[in-house]
């Protein structure tokens, strides 16, 4: 598991209209889970902590562990 394939699969969902579509399907409480869950599935093996560095990563560390998790409940992936 790492933070890289996290990374490769935020830029894979950032291509495919259908991942997208799917991930913003994943709300409330487990939703970061499903996230882990569908990323194993396009063979894009991470744990959520890889996935949460990930999106820190992405946003070149603008993000505080609580802004990180602000972000992710207000998509419905953290509660």
């Amino acid at each position: 598991m790492s933070q890289s394939n996290a990374t490769a699969f935020i830029s894979r969902i950032g291509e495919s209209p259908a991942l997208q579509e799917a991930v913003n399907g994943f709300q409330g409480k487990g939703g970061l889970a499903h996230v882990v869950k569908l990323g194993a599935e396009c063979g894009f093996y991470f744990t959520e902590e890889d996935y949460r560095a990930a999106v820190v990563e992405l946003a070149d560390g603008a993000l505080s562990d609580e802004s990180l998790d602000e972000v992710l409940r207000e998509v419905g992936l953290n509660q």
